[in-house]
């Protein structure tokens, strides 16, 4: 009994009881919330949101300025799982098509006069040449055009995306580097920069100003796990999607003057 309540003790000390976690925060590892090494930058009561940053040309090192204040509004709202399953349903539906589609008997070719007499010939009667059950005849209950959309708030998609980009800052999964602007579209080179950093194996999201560079995105083309987007196309489907986001300076200037106003 004795050793129980001790180590009850300890956990709670361990607990940072001045974060105001969000009940519904679905955390992959619950330990690296409540422990001691609990980063500051990472610290959703504080006033600002410090967060370093890295330069992606020379991994391991700091850019200059090392730090960037992100804003607590996009940064470190409140992470809503109901607003992220609507705009996920809403981007999901939007991008849904279905353009393909069959004839009718108005459409396809054929006469619609009878083409015999409905008594005396033994054959079964017949009032046009288009009947589906007839070859070069009409589709029964054919697929048809369908639009799968449906409308959504502006103010909830950005919740969403707020909501989105909050929960990968708590779980330590968005990272802010200088820039990604590689010197040539070199798969190869861009690929031993992700494995220094640590990315070698992981589905990465990046997000960069207004432009995504275009050696970047040509380097990238031949990694599948790697997504780039301007900071207008960053959206909630695909930060979920990838297991780390990586924002440039550019980045996140970009997307806190498109969330921070509703």
């Amino acid at each position: 009994g004795g050793g129980g309540d001790s180590d009850d003790a300890a956990a709670d000390d361990a607990t940072p009881l001045d974060l105001d976690l969000p009940d519904n925060l679905l955390l992959d590892d619950l330990s690296a919330v409540v422990t001691k090494e609990w980063l500051p930058y990472a610290d959703v009561s504080a006033g600002a949101l410090q967060q370093p940053v890295l330069s992606f040309a020379r991994p391991g090192e700091a850019a200059e300025p090392a730090t960037l204040t992100l804003s607590r509004t996009v940064f470190g709202a409140d992470v809503r799982v109901d607003i992220v399953h609507r705009v996920v349903r809403w981007q999901l539906a939007k991008r849904r098509t279905k353009t393909y589609r069959t004839k009718t008997i108005s459409e396809v070719s054929g006469s619609g006069k009878k083409p015999w007499p409905q008594k005396g010939t033994g054959r079964a009667r017949a009032g046009h040449t288009r009947p589906p059950h007839w070859r070069g005849g009409a589709k029964a209950h054919g697929p048809r055009v369908r639009d799968w959309s449906h409308d959504l708030p502006k103010k909830v998609r950005k919740l969403g995306l707020r909501s989105a980009l909050s929960a990968k800052l708590l779980e330590r999964r968005l990272v802010v580097v200088d820039d990604v602007a590689l010197a040539a579209p070199r798969t190869r080179e861009l690929a031993s920069l992700l494995e220094a950093h640590g990315w070698d194996d992981t589905r990465l999201l990046v997000i960069t100003g207004d432009d995504v560079d275009d050696n970047f995105e040509l380097a990238s083309g031949n990694i599948k796990r790697i997504r780039a987007l301007p900071s207008r196309g960053a959206n909630v489907y695909d930060i979920l999607k990838h297991d780390t986001v990586v924002l440039t300076r550019a980045g996140v200037e970009g997307v806190t003057r498109r969330l921070e106003a509703l």
